[in-house]
């Protein structure tokens, strides 16, 4: 083997180390939420990137060392990981639910394919370098584990373990991005081994791994950048935020199971217990790791907390916490709590005198696709509805005939694609509904301010009542 292999196998290594390992700090420090950061489909080309050039440096090796065994199951292996990246992105990436299957499957595929490429490695001639045993014992053990957090994750029995899962699926991660470790001393050790010997000329290719090497370096360092200081943003608190936080009321229910939903709520302004009031239910996005975050997230009630807006629309404002791993319902891999959202509303109606005859639901990305699915499975009880950047089950769309909808996204959006609204407000419209429906060209994810701008929101929010 040439020396410069070895040096760009261990150059490689080591980046896909340092970048598996930035994830998995992410993933601690904000949870799933990481992959609804618009730059994380950036980010995820730059580890298959890595993964791809870190493959080819595998099979080059084992075909050198004469690994049959290990070069063909490898192979195989690496094949059911395109495919898995592939449905990942799709599924993840571009929220496309309706592949939610296919992307199990590959999941599983991949599984089963490292899982034997582990065994390979223990039972083949391989098994002479102890590094590679190592290596072998590492893939069979993260392949296990990784195995049961899935069946654990698809059988999801409380609140309490999805919290759970999510906290082994964080150590997971970070076991998973250490993997390399063993070939890079591998490739050390013989890359040392070859240092009293001549080489003869260069790798014939190194000047495109070098510039690879520095095209992933240089994309994956904006990349990062971007990523911190929006998962930053999820995590701080400011001071004028904490002002805004404490105008609410922190409030818990807990059912009859003892499952608990923490929320915020406000009352109207110089509240009359004796006359009846609008309840606007606010749906935030995505798991925040930080509570005091969830009502500065969390479309309108920011803007309706305001003195001028309480006391033009006076009105009861709730913030419902979804907790980790969890979401308000129309979610993939996240179990809905809308049972408890709607008991906690059925609380709230028996202790405060609460219109229900306007009863008024939003949300926005995790809090779009709740609004989509509540107003679409317990359409008795809204009097209208304001989903922003969701995608809803068009079969509901029946249901919501007879509930004022006002959707709102926007075009260039990459964390939850627009054919999400569109598709819904077609449905709609089909089924013999009247919704209405804004897009904004050439805006991203973050709609709010451009929703908060558009005239007559409130007015057209606020002026529903149901018959």
């Amino acid at each position: 083997m040439h020396k410069d292999f070895y040096y760009f196998g261990i150059f490689f290594f080591g980046l896909s180390v340092l970048a598996a390992l930035f994830l998995s700090i992410m993933f601690f420090q904000i949870g799933y939420l990481t992959y609804q950061l618009e730059s994380f489909g950036s980010w995820f080309w730059v580890e298959v990137g890595l993964a791809l050039i870190t493959y080819v440096i595998l099979l080059q090796y084992f075909k050198q060392k004469s690994y049959r065994l290990v070069y063909t199951i490898f192979m195989i292996s690496i094949i059911a990981s395109v495919i898995q990246y592939f449905t990942t992105y799709l599924f993840v990436v571009l929220m496309m639910r309706e592949i939610m299957t296919f992307h199990l499957i590959s999941i599983v595929i991949s599984m089963l394919t490292s899982l034997v490429f582990g065994i390979s490695l223990i039972v083949s001639k391989a098994v002479k370098s102890p590094w590679l045993k190592t290596e072998g014992v590492l893939f069979i053990l993260l392949t296990l584990v990784s195995a049961f957090v899935l069946i654990w994750s698809l059988n999801l029995l409380g609140m309490q373990l999805s919290a759970n899962v999510e906290i082994v699926s964080q150590w997971v991660n970070l076991a998973a991005s250490l993997m390399p470790v063993p070939l890079i001393v591998l490739f050390y050790k013989e890359h040392k081994a070859l240092s009293g010997v001549q080489s003869t000329g260069r790798l014939k290719y190194a000047e495109l791994m070098s510039a690879l090497g520095g095209i992933l370096i240089l994309s994956g360092l904006v990349i990062a950048m971007k990523m911190s200081q929006q998962s930053y943003w999820y995590t701080h608190v400011s001071p004028e935020e904490q002002a805004l936080v404490d105008k609410f009321e922190s409030k818990t229910f807990t059912d009859s199971k003892d499952n608990s939903l923490d929320y915020l709520f406000m009352k109207p302004l110089e509240y009359d217990s004796t006359q009846n009031y609008p309840l606007v239910i606010c749906l935030h996005g995505g798991p925040k790791s930080a509570k005091l975050k969830r009502v500065i997230v969390t479309e309108p009630a920011p803007l309706l907390s305001k003195p001028l807006n309480r006391e033009k629309y006076p009105a009861f404002l709730f913030v419902p916490q979804a907790p980790p791993g969890k979401s308000w319902g129309g979610m993939p891999y996240a179990q809905p709590i809308d049972a408890l959202l709607m008991e906690t509303i059925d609380a709230l109606k028996a202790e405060y005198e609460i219109d229900e005859n306007r009863i008024y639901l939003t949300g926005i990305s995790m809090g779009g696709f709740g609004t989509w699915y509540l107003a679409g499975t317990h359409a008795d009880m809204f009097a209208a509805a304001i989903p922003m950047c969701g995608i809803g089950d068009t079969a509901l769309a029946t249901e919501m005939v007879d509930i004022p909808v006002w959707a709102f996204h926007g075009s260039e959006d990459k964390n939850v694609p627009v054919s999400g609204s569109r598709n819904m407000i077609a449905a709609i419209k089909e089924a013999g509904g009247d919704p209405k429906y804004t897009e904004f060209p050439e805006v991203a994810h973050h709609v709010w301010p451009h929703v908060q701008e558009t005239e007559g929101v409130l007015d057209w929010l606020f002026a529903q009542k149901r018959e």
